[in-house]
């Protein structure tokens, strides 16, 4: 005969299958395999599990049951779908009851297991007889209590305790949205059509830096707004799925979803609104940091490494695109001087206030009163992502280092890097990152001349040879930040006078407490 049912659609058979008692259910595996997926998703889906049927354990020994009883709560809980109802009936054939016998320290893993995926009826009818065919509830059956753990339902109750607070979370993110986004979107819709305006009316061939520099601010105004209007969708989102998690309506791992879409949507607003700080006239760009150790010696290479991988961890945490990365070893095999590049827009107003002296103290092990000390100099300059940089310089002011004909002789194991100096104000830059020396050579010289972008910015000269080497030694050596090693641990940013005594953290790159501060108190 036919089996005509088998060829029915999934969801059909599903539906079949939720109204069968549970041995029914698994009978129709003998219909064909399609039907074994089909009665186990019915089984992990449905909000009740039911095992008073006596023909569920009948002729079985007492593990058999059990162990169906244990993998049906464990595939219910796989699936993350909430649990109402858990009803379980069995004979025990121990004469010593339930609290001894086959089942009694199964009965404490199913209680707690359905406490804690969220039933709300719990029963377990264990009834003891030395009958091999007796029945649940029989007169004859002889009832004893099994003396449950204390603890038992403290899984349940963290659960509800870790639910309240993400949902406290959510709730808080979907105000911050409401609150903010709607605002900052009709703000940026008005930039994006001022954009417009401007660009109908302008000839764009008539000046082509101004009109790619209108270009991009109408492009960066259409992404803030898809932004903003991606950010309430998801704000709406969190905000029904968290009002359904009240009358059980959905599981675990949507309402996880949920805090997931509301910490994003928190994370965007703070990356919008410091970015909305950031006015400078390089601030949107990229960022180039360098670090350099100050001096000779294993103990400050070693130093200037450690603040490097600082920022390295600190770009790796925040998602940046991190380019390219380049390293200067020293005549002790260690690093003197690496450099990052990293893509991402707004880099340099973040960082530029990382700029000067880190300077590490610790005491001496010979003698605990005396403190030394170790510097490692950093230098952000903005890495200007999608047009040249505007500068010309006198080829007479420039000496680049090594010569074409030093650089091919030099082998693999030495430094390739190339050197690029301004002799009036012994500015200099390097690079040694590319494949090539006209790469490299490139590379330097853009560095260079946004360093010296930046320097007569900060002294207010029109004319570079104007800056004097006595001005940028008092700049480079100011001091930023000291990291206390001992003999009690401190980070004390000098910028904006934050203290943190977790040393640890703030060289694994948790530095955004300075970073904010520094923005903030530059306004």
């Amino acid at each position: 005969m036919e089996d005509r049912l088998s060829s029915l659609p999934d969801d059909l058979l599903h539906s079949i299958l939720c109204g069968l008692p549970l041995k029914h259910a698994a009978r129709t595996s003998a219909l064909s395999r399609r039907w074994v997926p089909q009665w186990i998703r019915a089984l992990a889906t449905s909000p009740v599990l039911d095992f008073t049927d006596w023909d569920f354990a009948r002729g079985q020994p007492p593990a058999r049951p059990a162990a169906t009883v244990d993998r049906c709560l464990r595939l219910h809980a796989e699936h993350g779908t909430p649990l109402h109802v858990s009803h379980v009936a069995l004979v025990s054939v121990s004469p010593s009851g339930p609290g001894d016998g086959a089942f009694g320290r199964d009965v404490v893993w199913w209680i707690a297991a359905a406490v804690a995926w969220g039933a709300r009826e719990v029963e377990v009818d264990l009834t003891t007889s030395q009958e091999e065919d007796a029945v649940p509830h029989a007169d004859h059956g002889s009832a004893a209590f099994l003396e449950l753990p204390a603890d038992l339902f403290r899984a349940r109750n963290y659960q509800m305790q870790g639910l309240y607070s993400l949902k406290k979370r959510i709730e808080d993110a979907v105000v911050r949205v409401e609150m903010t986004a709607s605002s900052a979107l009709e703000l940026e819709e008005a930039r994006r059509i001022k954009q417009e305006e401007v660009l109908r009316k302008r000839n764009l061939w008539d000046n082509p830096a101004k009109s790619h520099e209108t270009l991009s601010a109408l492009a960066d105004a259409i992404r803030v707004v898809d932004h903003l209007k991606d950010l309430c969708f998801k704000a709406e989102e969190a905000k029904l799925i968290s009002q359904l998690s009240e009358m059980d309506a959905i599981n675990g791992e949507l309402f996880k979803q949920a805090y997931k879409s509301s910490v994003d949507a928190s994370e965007y607003l703070d990356r919008y609104q410091m970015h909305k700080l950031l006015k400078g006239p390089y601030d949107k760009e990229g960022a180039c940091i360098m670090v350099t150790a100050v001096s000779d010696g294993v103990a400050s290479e070693l130093w200037a490494a450690k603040v490097f991988c600082m920022y390295t961890s600190w770009a790796r945490k925040q998602g940046c695109k991190v380019g390219l990365i380049e390293k200067v070893p020293s005549k002790n095999g260690h690093v003197r001087s690496a450099a990052m590049e990293i893509e991402s827009e707004y880099m340099f107003g973040i960082l530029s206030g990382e700029k000067g002296m880190h300077r590490m103290t610790y005491s001496s092990l010979e003698n605990s009163d005396t403190c030394q000390a170790l510097s490692a100099r950093v230098d952000v300059i903005p890495l200007f992502l999608d047009r040249p940089i505007n500068l010309h310089l006198d080829d007479n002011d420039i000496e680049i280092a090594p010569t074409p004909c030093e650089y091919k002789k030099r082998d693999s194991r030495n430094c390739a890097a190339v050197r690029v100096v301004h002799k009036p104000s012994g500015v200099t830059a390097e690079s040694s990152g590319e494949r090539s020396y006209f790469a490299n050579k490139l590379k330097a010289t853009s560095r260079l001349k946004a360093k010296l972008l930046l320097i007569a910015r900060e002294l207010g000269v029109l004319d570079m040879k104007m800056i004097t080497k006595q001005a940028i030694e008092d700049k480079c050596k100011r001091e930023t930040r000291r990291y206390t090693f001992g003999p009690q641990k401190l980070v004390h940013d000098l910028n904006t006078g934050i203290q943190l005594s977790d040393l640890n953290l703030v060289l694994e790159g948790d530095i955004e407490q300075f970073i904010r501060g520094r923005i903030i108190a530059r306004q």
